[in-house]
C-alpha cells in the first residue's frame, strides 16, 4: 500500500519535472527565435 503511494507520487513528480523542462525548452526556443528576428531587423536597417 505504502509502496504504491510512493511510486504514484514519484510518477507525479517526474511528470512535473518533465513538464517543467519542456516549458523551459519551449521558452528557450521562443527566445532564440525572437533574438534571430531582431538580429534580422537590425541587419535590414
Amino acid at each position: 500500500m505504502f509502496k504504491r503511494r510512493s511510486s504514484e507520487s514519484l510518477l507525479q513528480s517526474t511528470t512535473l519535472a518533465n513538464t517543467l523542462s519542456l516549458t523551459i525548452l519551449l521558452l528557450t526556443v521562443i527566445h532564440h527565435l525572437s533574438m534571430q528576428q531582431s538580429i534580422r531587423k537590425l541587419e535590414q536597417k
